[in-house]
């Protein structure tokens, strides 16, 4: 009796052991079916959006789940280092540009991406190299190949550009005007009306000096270098703008600093950000910063990942299929928003989109664009446009590698954050050769000597 409890028991114990193990076994099977994708928490995306896009992915033959995997902005990289040493991922957030730190490119040197060189020419990576224009692929590429691919949002460069009032200046005025800081002053005295401007930021030099801004840092376009000289060009055409500000014929529009102007009672209104034509057919584009890398907020993959032609495959299908980078920015359609004549306008609160969601998530030239987007076409189109232009950007790619320097060049970055001499200033001179002095006493020069150094080897 005792001896048939016993087997009893262990018969009872066996049974449980193979259920238990079938659990496990399918828990794995599940676990082998999903894509983990790291990302900063900075925003997160409602968990509907991932359950909407994990239905679309199944719909369209896609045998994998994502799931969302959230670690703190502050220090990223380090936080990316510390969780995959004792969990998994397969595909990763590369965090941002800033400050002139490559956070993407620490990644690589810490031997936690792919390289891709290889898997980018299959099936499932030429969905996404066909995708993005040949140009594009220059910002991205490490010294050896490409260890992430470019975020579309981040490529949607800010600049510098001039509207004219159609009301005083005719097309043939517009189509005759040459760029300059002169030409506008030339057709202001045509006009007898004033030039509006926003407020001015170091960003804008290029436009007009010939030189690209790197944190302050400022690199001819002409013979790629960098040197504190080049801050007398950014003087001289600042001197012209100082003149007409005097003069009464530049206006600020700068309401945070309590100044307003009537934009729709002057010839032409100079601004800096996202091109948006303001109801005037007749706009002057200057293009954005010269040194420019689209490596920020970009998207690589877990160099032990075992899932790498997968994690391709579901990326594949958020940056360049529509229905799913719909899912994945916006939701539930005809729930979280509605979509007419190619145009989201929300319903729901919690979809509303952030700029940085937008960057961390990524199919932003997949997607459909918002009521929002200030331009015609699709995002596609529009983002097409500017990364063909990239053939024009002399150190497209670049970035600073700051380590042999990283205390000047902080304190570059300071003063650079700090802003930047004002073209209302009565003492422009004075202020801009104290702006130098600041950078100069910070040890700018021995930071100039590493850029210049790494300029020539990207120049090779």
């Amino acid at each position: 009796m005792k001896r048939r409890f016993v087997i009893a028991i262990t018969a009872v114990i066996a049974l449980v052991a193979v259920l238990l193990s079938g659990c496990e076994q399918k828990d794995t099977v599940m676990e082998d079916n999903t894509i983990r994708w790291v990302t900063s928490n900075l925003t997160k995306i409602p968990q509907s959006n991932i359950d909407e896009v994990n239905r679309i992915l199944k719909k369209k033959g896609v045998d994998y789940e994502i799931k969302m995997v959230y670690l703190a902005d502050e220090d990223y990289v380090n936080n990316v280092k510390t969780y995959l040493e004792d969990d998994d991922a397969d595909i990763v957030w590369c965090g941002f540009l800033t400050d002139g730190i490559c956070e993407p490119a620490e990644l690589v040197d810490s031997d936690l991406l792919y390289k891709l060189d290889d898997m980018l020419k299959t099936e499932n990576g030429k969905v996404i190299t066909d995708y993005y224009p040949e140009e594009s692929w220059k910002s991205v590429r490490c010294n050896d190949g490409y260890y992430y691919i470019q975020n579309t949002r981040v490529g949607s460069s800010e600049q510098y550009y001039v509207e004219f009032n159609p009301d005083y200046v005719s097309e043939e005025v517009f189509k005759n005007f040459d760029g300059t800081i002169q030409g506008l002053s030339d057709i202001q005295k045509k006009t007898g009306k004033m030039i509006a401007m926003d407020n001015i930021r170091l960003e804008q030099v290029d436009a007009f000096s010939g030189c690209s801004n790197y944190y302050g840092c400022l690199i001819s376009d002409t013979d790629g270098k960098a040197d504190i000289k080049y801050y007398d060009k950014v003087y001289d055409y600042m001197k012209i703008m100082n003149e007409m500000y005097y003069d009464g014929v530049l206006a600020y529009n700068d309401p945070q600093d309590g100044l307003s102007v009537d934009v729709n009672d002057c010839a032409a209104y100079l601004r800096f950000g996202y091109v948006e034509k303001n109801n005037w057919p007749y706009v002057y584009q200057y293009g954005g910063d010269s040194v420019l890398n689209l490596s920020s907020a970009s998207i690589g993959i877990y160099k032990n990942s075992s899932k790498k032609e997968a994690a391709l495959k579901v990326l594949g299908m958020v940056l360049t299929d529509k229905e799913t980078a719909d899912a994945f920015l916006y939701g539930v359609k005809d729930l979280d928003y509605k979509l007419d004549n190619g145009v989201i306008s929300f319903l729901d609160e919690e979809s509303q989109l952030t700029y940085v969601r937008e960057l961390t998530h990524a199919g932003y030239a997949a997607a459909d664009k918002t009521d929002s987007d200030g331009f015609d076409g699709s995002r596609y189109e529009e983002l097409t446009k500017f990364w063909k232009s990239l053939d024009d950007e002399p150190y497209i790619g670049f970035y600073f590698d700051s380590s042999q320097c990283s205390e000047e060049f902080a304190k570059i970055v300071e003063i650079y954050n700090s802003g930047f001499p004002n073209v209302r200033n009565p003492e422009l001179k004075k202020s801009i050769d104290a702006y130098v002095k600041r950078l100069e006493d910070a040890g700018v020069d021995t930071v100039y000597d590493q850029m210049n150094a790494q300029l020539a080897d990207f120049k090779g």
